[in-house]
């Protein structure tokens, strides 16, 4: 009966003392130690994509400006209508390249598997 009681006893410390070192094992989980050229290279990543992000949305803005001004300008000013229509057609032909180089960086980060990857 003592060696029952005893055995109880044991196991039950026991299992007392392994939780709170399992708590601590989650909480060291959640700060892990990463490589530091990892961490480097998906920084200088990340700050590319966002670069990438402001070039589109410059050129998205542009492209709006150029399109009111297509509709505002006079339809005898032939010229400057060509010219209107002609930067048109780059900006548009700039923006589906960036936004290509864009989706490109983004599966680039993805498969390299950054660690702190905010979309």
């Amino acid at each position: 009966m003592q060696d029952k009681l005893f055995s109880l006893i044991l196991v039950i410390t026991l299992f007392a003392a392994l939780s709170p070192s399992e708590a601590t094992a989650q909480k060291w989980r959640g700060s892990i130690i990463r490589d530091p050229d990892i961490t480097t290279r998906c920084v200088g990543m990340q700050s590319q994509r966002r670069e990438k992000i402001d070039h589109r949305r410059r050129l998205i803005s542009l492209v709006r400006r150029n399109a009111e001004l297509q509709k505002t300008s006079p339809k005898n000013r032939v010229s400057v209508r060509k010219r209107l229509l002609k930067n048109y057609h780059q900006l548009n032909h700039e923006l589906r390249l960036a936004t290509m180089k864009l989706h490109r960086i983004e599966e680039k980060l993805l498969r390299k598997g950054c660690p702190t990857l905010t979309f």
